[in-house]
């Protein structure tokens, strides 16, 4: 990918978030692969906690006990 003789860096369609191509190229895919998944991971554990959290406080109020 990085390597071809034919490919320019600039026309991956990739937005250059640093000046130099090559390593814009790098610090986005590390923002695709490593990132961006671990803050999804990170949004989804929050709302199943919140989530947790709700049904607990409806059990508390409704006074049910199992």
């Amino acid at each position: 990918m990085l390597s071809g003789s034919d490919t320019e860096i600039a026309n991956f369609g990739i937005p250059l978030i640093l000046y130099e191509p090559r390593i814009s190229l790098i610090g986005w895919l590390m923002l695709m692969i490593a990132i961006s998944p671990f803050l999804q991971l990170l949004s989804t554990v929050f709302a199943g906690h919140l989530t947790l959290l709700s049904i607990y406080k409806k059990e508390e109020k409704s006074g049910d006990t199992a």
